[in-house]
Parts: structure tokens; C-alpha cells; sequence
């Protein structure tokens, strides 16, 4: 029973890492939480996107369910309905959206999103090692394939002659 609790302790510890604790507050004053990956950039409540900024993360011990025998240390990000932007854990002020601070916000939206669809493809041919690399990968294969079944035919010839051997001594 220890072995399974500690086991638990390790997957619910694991499966944890790399990710964010999101809790979101909104008008109504019910609390929502999910877990994300830092990567992801963004977290979706209520069908809005809420922007993930990593230098807002604070940490705190996280006490339920199996992590109260094992407490887990887990990064947190706090949000509320007026804003996409997370709680300043700096000082504890809430950011609201002005009209103005909207505009600049989708003004780089848009610059970003023109420039990642408007840049070309890589047109760069590919180097010849890289072009070869799966006949080489397939070459190989074989080539380990052959050793092994010429190693295990003279191991077959060599057990024939085992045996052969043990016939004749034993007749």
C-alpha cells in the first residue's frame, strides 16, 4: 500500500512539471482552475483567450488530494474576467485593459501575424547528406540485418557439429 501511495505521489508530482496552475475569477464570482503547459502561450475560460506571462507566475505548496500526505511546490498564474493579462504578483495590482493599451495589443497581433504568414517557406534545398540520409538509415539496417544472419548461421553450423560430435560419442 506504501509502494502504490508513493507511485501516485510520483505520477501526480510528474505529471505536474513543465505546466501552470491558471485560476481564473469571473464576473460572478465563481473560481475556475486549469492546468497548462508553459509553452502553450495562452489559456482559454469561458471561450476567451487569456495570454500566459511567464514573469507573473508565482509558486506556492499544493496540499490536495494526494500532494497532502506529499505537498508539491507548483507554479500559478492568476487571472479575472476584465483582463487577458494575469495578476501582477509585484504588486498585487490588477491590469486593466485601457483603449488604448487594446489598440497597441492588437497592433502587434497584427504585425506578428503579418509577418508569420508573409515570409517564405525555407526554398533552401536540402543538403546532400540529408537528402540521402533515409537510403542511408535503410543501407544500414541491412547492413546489421547480414551480420547477424551470417553469425547465426555459423552458430547453427557450429551447434550441428556439437550435436554431431555428441551422436557419434554417445552411439
Amino acid at each position: 500500500m506504501a509502494i502504490a501511495m508513493v507511485v501516485m505521489a510520483w505520477y501526480a508530482t510528474n505529471s505536474k512539471r513543465n505546466k501552470v496552475l491558471c485560476l481564473y475569477t469571473g464576473k460572478d464570482k465563481t473560481d475556475e482552475e486549469k492546468w497548462i503547459g508553459v509553452d502553450k502561450g495562452y489559456v482559454i475560460f469561458r471561450g476567451r483567450k487569456f495570454d500566459i506571462v511567464t514573469r507573473r507566475i508565482t509558486s506556492f505548496w499544493l496540499t490536495r488530494g494526494i500532494h497532502w500526505l506529499f505537498p508539491t511546490k507548483v507554479n500559478c498564474l492568476k487571472y479575472s474576467w476584465y483582463s487577458r493579462f494575469p495578476h501582477d504578483p509585484d504588486d498585487y495590482t490588477n491590469v486593466w485593459e485601457t483603449p488604448e493599451a487594446r489598440a497597441a495589443i492588437d497592433t502587434s497581433d497584427l504585425v506578428k501575424s503579418y509577418f508569420r504568414t508573409s515570409t517564405p517557406t525555407s526554398t533552401k534545398a536540402a543538403s546532400s547528406l540529408q537528402q540521402y540520409l533515409p537510403w542511408v538509415a535503410i543501407g544500414l539496417v541491412a547492413l546489421v540485418a547480414f551480420y547477424f544472419h551470417t553469425k547465426m548461421s555459423g552458430f547453427g553450423l557450429q551447434l550441428d557439429a556439437v550435436i554431431n560430435t555428441l551422436n557419434t560419442i554417445t552411439r
